[in-house]
C-alpha cells in the first residue's frame, strides 16, 4: 500500500503530463486510479482524493478517444470510495443523463462506455436512497427486458448492498 500511495503521489504531482498524448493521459488515468483505489484507508488519502478532484473540471484532454474516456470512468470508480457524499452526488449528477435519461434518451456515447459509466455509479455508496432505487429500478428493468450482462447484475447489487463498505 505505501509503494501504491507513493507512486499515486507523484502521478498526482504530474497529472499536467497526461497532455502530452492520448496514450498518456489513459495510461496516467489507468495507472493512478489503480495506485489509488478504494480512494481511502491510508495515511493522506483525503489530500489524495482533493489533488484528484481538482483534474475533473479540467476533463479530458483527449475526450474524443474512446480508450481516454473508459479510463475516465474507470478511475472516478476507483476513487468514488474516498468521496464524501457531496462529492459522490455532484459525481452521480454529472453521470446521470447517461444512465437515466429523461424521456428514454440521452447523450449519445460510444457502446463500451455505458459499462464503465455503471459500474462508476455503483461504486458511489453514499447517494441518498431514492437516487439508489432510481438506479435499481433501470437496471431491474434492463434484467426484465433481458438487456443485462454480468456488468448490470454486479451493479444492481452494488447499489443494493445495504452494508457500505
Amino acid at each position: 500500500m505505501e509503494t501504491l500511495r507513493k507512486l499515486a503521489d507523484v502521478l498526482l504531482e504530474t497529472a499536467e503530463g497526461r497532455r502530452k498524448a492520448r496514450a498518456w493521459e489513459a495510461r496516467w488515468l489507468n495507472l493512478c486510479g489503480f495506485c489509488l483505489r478504494p480512494g481511502f484507508g491510508y495515511p493522506g488519502d483525503d489530500w489524495r482524493i482533493e489533488q484528484s478532484r481538482r483534474i475533473y473540471p479540467a476533463g479530458l484532454a483527449f475526450a474524443n478517444r474512446v480508450q481516454n474516456q473508459v479510463e475516465w470512468w474507470i478511475f472516478w470508480g476507483r476513487l468514488a470510495g474516498g468521496l464524501k457524499r457531496n462529492q459522490q452526488i455532484d459525481l452521480y449528477q454529472r453521470l446521470s443523463s447517461f444512465l437515466l435519461p429523461s424521456k428514454g434518451k440521452g447523450p449519445r456515447i460510444n457502446a463500451s462506455l455505458p459499462r464503465e459509466i455503471w459500474r462508476a455509479a455503483a461504486s458511489l455508496e453514499l447517494l441518498p436512497t431514492r437516487t439508489k432505487i432510481s438506479l435499481g429500478d433501470a437496471l431491474i428493468s434492463k434484467v426484465r427486458c433481458g438487456d443485462c450482462g454480468e456488468t448490470e447484475l454486479w451493479c444492481l447489487s452494488r447499489i443494493g448492498a445495504r452494508q457500505l463498505l
